[in-house]
């Protein structure tokens, strides 16, 4: 009996890691070649498999669409959940060249037919040659732009989170990146991270790390970022999936 449940467990960590495995191969394996923008990526889930996940899709004319999110819930729920998402939406910014068109086309094919009530907050911003980006938040952690000079300016939600309500209309935001500017897209695996007193890491914090990172490459500014969550967090348990994705003209 004993001999039988341990290869059970063995089986199912096993079957856990190719799902692991397979998740990780549905993320960007390199970045894309955007003249004057660098860009840096991070995904370290929770558990074996995670609900965040980003992309970069092509939006054509030389437009990017730079995506960040995180489905509702944990394990293997969310990973499906995370699967689901990360297509639709890649196959609907592709079709229609809009990532607003595309949230909006997502956001009702998935409340037609969601019995777990499953939701995923989402950033997206589509980025021109010439700086120009056009953001749409539904329901995410505000992603920070980090000016040149040193000014941190949030960009607030235009939306709810998808999969909500089938009526949900999806605002845009314009934004025009200069040279030296730096966009952190984020999910609540950051800014609230527990430290050993139940403290929540936070979006000041946050800032305060990227007033000290204005200049770096994005990549060097990633591991700061992930570093400075490490160290508030002092060896708790992670609580939740981190992922951090950094744009810098």
């Amino acid at each position: 009996e004993l001999k039988r449940t341990t290869e059970a467990q063995a089986r199912d960590r096993k079957e856990m890691e190719i799902a692991r495995e397979i998740q990780q191969s549905f993320l960007p394996q390199e970045y894309p070649r955007i003249p004057g923008v660098t860009l840096a990526a991070r995904s370290v889930p929770a558990r074996v498999v995670g609900g965040d996940f980003y992309d970069f899709i092509p939006l054509g004319e030389g437009r990017w669409g730079i995506l960040i999110a995180d489905v509702s819930g944990k394990g293997v729920p969310a990973a499906l959940f995370t699967g689901l998402s990360r297509s639709l939406v890649r196959v609907y910014a592709t079709e229609t060249g809009s990532v607003t068109k595309a949230l909006s086309a997502f956001n009702a094919y998935v409340t037609e037919d969601n019995p777990a009530s499953m939701f995923v907050t989402l950033f997206c911003a589509s980025l021109s040659p010439g700086g120009d980006m056009v953001c749409v938040n539904a329901g995410h952690n505000p992603p920070l732009l980090v000016r040149r000079g040193g000014e941190i300016l949030p960009i607030g939600a235009t939306g709810v989170p998808l999969g909500l309500f089938a009526e949900a209309k999806y605002g845009e935001k314009p934004l025009q990146l200069g040279e030296g500017d730096t966009l952190v897209l984020y999910t609540d695996g950051v800014t609230e991270a527990f430290n050993g007193a139940e403290e929540l890491c936070g979006m000041e914090r946050l800032a305060e790390v990227l007033k000290g990172c204005a200049g770096l490459p994005p990549e060097e500014g990633l591991e700061r970022i992930l570093e400075a969550v490490g160290s508030f967090a002092a060896g708790a348990p992670q609580s939740d999936d981190i992922t951090v994705v950094v744009l810098r003209v």
